[in-house]
């Protein structure tokens, strides 16, 4: 697996062009009226697509047929895009904190502070259920037809949230209401209340979507 890693790495290291652009353009958010929270979003954005390029980059001239040759799985290929993008996200998630820290001594708005460790780490979670539902689509279909699968997606739970936006104002059910009695049970609690499920859910995710990937690549013929 660490050779698959350095491979990947070198691979996104080719486009640094483009990832010191993307570090510059964040950084101008952290220090413009944008916030940092949405440099994190972005870094963690980039980085975490990274992932899909070296998966199209392995499908370029058979690549995948030659890494078969080493002493390299099926498995061990898909643990890998797992754990290269953790790697990625984690970057993202330190370089975004940094940001932060620097943001504070520039202009001191209380950017950094438990809120927003708190908040950069649930930007981390979502991101990392995201590439983990997009690895085994873009495994399964390839690049073009992989964006444009997630691309259906997500238009059906865009749709999906706008409908249940539209059925609880027909129901008037007082959102408001309950959003303040979970937070109530978020202080109470110390934030286990939610911790507990997010992290049952990410790793009922995880776990799932690997299976998926390997049963994919499994079935694939180079």
């Amino acid at each position: 697996m660490k050779g698959l890693l350095i491979k990947d790495m070198r691979l996104t290291m080719k486009n640094y062009r483009m990832l010191i652009m993307f570090l510059c353009l964040a950084a101008f958010f952290v220090f413009s009226s944008t916030g940092v929270e949405f440099a994190i979003a972005y870094i963690m954005m980039f980085l975490g697509m990274s992932v899909m390029t070296t998966i199209s980059f392995d499908e370029v001239d058979h690549s995948n047929a030659f890494l078969m040759t080493l002493p390299v799985t099926r498995k061990i290929y898909v643990r890998e895009k797992y754990v290269f993008a953790g790697v990625c996200l984690l970057i993202g998630l330190v370089i975004g904190d940094v940001f932060g820290l620097l943001a504070q001594f520039i202009r001191p708005s209380g950017d950094f502070s438990l809120e927003f460790m708190i908040g950069s780490l649930a930007t981390f979670i979502i991101y990392w259920n995201l590439v983990a539902i997009m690895i085994p689509i873009q495994l399964k279909f390839g690049g073009d037809n992989g964006r444009l699968v997630t691309i259906a997606i997500a238009a059906v739970l865009a749709a999906a949230i706008i409908g249940s936006m539209k059925l609880v104002e027909l129901l008037s059910i007082d959102t408001q209401g309950i959003v303040n009695q979970l937070m109530i049970k978020v202080k109470e609690t110390n934030g286990m209340i939610l911790i507990i499920p997010i992290a049952i859910i990410t790793i009922i995710v995880t776990a799932s979507t690997m299976a998926i990937a390997l049963k994919i690549m499994k079935k694939k013929q180079f």
